[in-house]
């Protein structure tokens, strides 16, 4: 959206940023479940990590773009969002809080690289926004799709776990 837009720089920032933490979360997943069969630190939540990037970015760009209350109550939301995310993956059992704390780090640490590199926009025209929001929403809406079709990645991580595992043998 912000590269439709006309922001490439930010846009830039929020790419690389991300890709830092999608890569610090899907390689920590691989190693530890190469080196770790079962315990407390087997697979870092990356929902967490992923979702304290996003929400997070999305807080990061309202305040600085925007000095209001409502820009501040988006921020608190997006706060409780990434919150709520953390503690449903220690509720559903489907990561520990050491997994899930894991996850938190790597996404305050793809945040901040975010934070680092973030200007404020240039962009006032709202049908432009307009625009790259219906493109960012189309996006959403094929990654769901993936989704629906049953590719997890969760699998996908374990299985070049168990590669790796079988090859050192």
């Amino acid at each position: 959206m912000l590269w439709m837009a006309g922001e490439r720089r930010n846009a830039v920032a929020l790419a690389r940023a991300f890709a830092f933490g999608l890569a610090l979360i899907v390689s920590a997943k691989i190693v530890l479940m190469f080196f770790v069969d079962e315990g407390r630190l087997r697979s870092p939540s990356g929902h967490t990590a992923l979702s304290t990037f996003f929400y997070g970015a999305l807080a990061v760009a309202m305040l600085a773009q925007w000095r209001t209350g409502l820009a501040r109550a988006g921020a608190a939301l997006c706060g409780a969002l990434v919150v709520a995310i953390a503690l449903s993956r220690v509720a559903l059992q489907v990561h520990t809080r050491s997994e899930t704390l894991f996850g938190l780090v790597v996404g305050l640490l793809a945040l901040w690289l975010f934070r680092r590199a973030w200007r404020p926009l240039r962009i006032r025209d709202a049908t432009t926004w307009l625009g790259a929001a219906l493109v960012g929403a189309a996006a959403c809406a094929v990654v769901y799709a993936i989704f629906q079709l049953g590719f997890t990645d969760e699998e996908a991580i374990e299985s070049i776990a168990d590669w790796l595992r079988e090859t050192m043998r």
